[in-house]
């Protein structure tokens, strides 16, 4: 049969299995890609003889057995409760066929990948044969070029989220549009009391400052009135690095420190708050330096995770206004449905005693009364930014963080990019964007190198990419920021260089020369 529309939701859980290929994550600029191994898991053996059972049977002589395999998609994304029609296959050509009959303009015949319900990378023939008996077939079809982004599954169902870095974690769905769902038991109390420990003993730049806004994440930064709280990044710290690998894990995203901003370590002490706002960036914010249109090749905030590390004793929710309520969904600990009238008289009573009339007050209205997710410790919540079939940026995801009403809030927020992002200014040029610098990467040796990259005069370096032998990678900077070349594996730092002023285009090598100005 053809494959008209996304597949029938099921339930159970999925054993582990031998599999997936390699992905490629796009670089933020047409000169740049990132390529990182898709997550896979190891097979028990006697699971993986069971896998190869069929296809050795099937190629002994007079085998009657079927060589087709019946299967059932949907789109990237989409939620489990979708249904549509199965189809059977017997090559991963006839497969492409079908993904191609599904209508999506973004599909054709070749240019997309294979998802299985754990969000796993089935993207070959002999994967998608490999996969034992008992295994779902119900996939998610993702665009080439696009990241898995989690379906949203009936409301306050947990479903075990089996990751290598972390044991029992478990995703939840809060609601379909935005996407917002809970995390359960990604993080412990010794991580979250240190990164609570370390922002608060940071000197220097690094120390806790008023939050910014804007597009930029290093040197000076834009201020704003309408919010209040206390920020300081970690990307480099072990904690940080360990935690933001596991935010990609949880998410399927190939990691890439590229793509993300570091974790942003977050102080709201009381009365503090943040206006509902979006955290993906405008198009053409950046003038014509930085694409920030995902929907057309550009790179923007595709996922947040948002780590609750403390709550205060009461508020410091994170309200979606623009969310819809679920059929199902109650008010619990977890979540406000914004249908408490006695909550919202007592939580105005406060905030007009507190402030002066204004954004906190109307924010506390919005609070009480729109969707929202409680502060519980440990807790972590994931909301999308983009449409998982386009790229297409979300207004709906606009959400806000609620005033503290008492006490202090600590929380962590990663940012995850569709694809590596900009590098922002380190000076806090005051100008509407950034003077962006064309950089070439050459590896001249006879190995692969990896690169590094830091917007703090080497204080934090960060992974950028591998560069294969005799080849070369390009990327966009801007004055100030330092690359290196490193020996694959951690080895000797093999050259290090630091993009010069008013220089639009400069090329780096990895053998003792100087870089040259094109």
């Amino acid at each position: 049969s053809r494959c008209t529309g996304p597949g029938v939701a099921t339930r159970g859980a999925r054993a582990n299995w031998m599999g997936g290929q390699a992905m490629q994550a796009e670089a933020a600029t047409s000169m740049a890609t990132v390529q990182a191994a898709t997550p896979r898991r190891q097979g028990q053996p006697h699971r993986v003889w069971r896998a190869l059972l069929p296809t050795l049977l099937a190629a002994l002589p007079g085998s009657s057995m079927a060589a087709s395999i019946a299967l059932r998609l949907r789109a990237n994304g989409a939620s489990w409760s979708d249904t549509g029609e199965g189809c059977s296959v017997g090559s991963w050509e006839e497969l492409g066929q079908k993904v191609q009959g599904l209508g999506h303009p973004t599909l054709d015949a070749e240019g997309w990948w294979l998802a299985d319900e754990e969000g796993l990378n089935v993207s070959s023939w002999d994967a998608l044969t490999a996969l034992p008996a008992e295994h779902s077939r119900l996939f998610s079809v993702v665009p080439a070029g696009k990241l898995f982004q989690w379906g949203p599954r009936p409301v306050g169902e947990r479903f075990a989220l089996n990751l290598e870095s972390r044991e029992g974690v478990e995703i939840e769905t809060v609601a379909q549009s935005p996407k917002v769902f809970l995390l359960h038991n990604l993080f412990n109390e010794e991580e979250a009391d240190w990164l609570i420990e370390r922002a608060g003993n940071r000197t220097g730049e690094n120390a806790l400052a008023a939050s910014g806004i804007g597009f930029r994440t290093t040197g000076s930064r834009e201020l704003g009135s309408t919010r209040t709280s206390a920020s300081a990044f970690d990307a480099d710290s072990d904690m940080a690095q360990l935690l933001i690998r596991r935010c990609f894990e949880a998410l399927r995203i190939p990691f890439s420190m590229g793509m993300a901003d570091g974790l942003q370590i977050l102080r709201y002490e009381e009365g503090q708050a943040y206006i509902s706002h979006r955290d993906w960036f405008t198009v053409g914010i950046a003038g014509d330096d930085v694409n920030f249109d995902s929907e057309n090749g550009g790179s923007n905030r595709y996922a947040t995770v948002f780590l609750y590390l403390s709550p205060p004793p009461s508020g410091g929710w994170t309200v979606f206004p623009k969310g819809t309520l679920e059929g199902g969904v109650e008010d619990s600990m977890f979540v406000s449905t914004g249908r408490n009238k006695t909550a919202l008289e007592e939580a105005m009573k406060v905030a007009e005693s507190h402030f002066k009339p204004g954004w906190e007050v109307d924010l506390t209205q919005e609070c009480y009364s729109r969707l929202a997710v409680k502060p519980v410790r440990l807790g972590a919540a994931l909301f999308y930014h983009q449409d998982p079939m386009t790229g297409r940026l979300l207004p709906e995801a606009e959400h806000g963080a609620c005033p503290s009403m008492t006490g202090t809030k600590w929380g962590a927020n990663l940012w995850i990019w569709n694809k590596a992002r900009h590098l922002s200014n380190p000076k806090g040029v005051t100008s509407s964007a950034p003077e962006a610098c064309k950089v070439e990467l050459v590896n001249s040796e006879a190995e692969a190198v990896d690169v590094q990259y830091s917007m703090d005069n080497g204080l934090a370096w960060n992974h950028f990419t591998t560069i294969e032998t005799r080849k070369t990678f390009g990327a966009t900077s801007y004055y100030g920021h330092s690359w290196r070349f490193m020996r694959s594996g951690g080895g000797e730092a093999l050259g290090t260089w630091t993009v010069p002023e008013d220089v639009r285009s400069v090329r780096f090598t990895s053998s003792p020369e100087k870089g040259e100005e094109l």
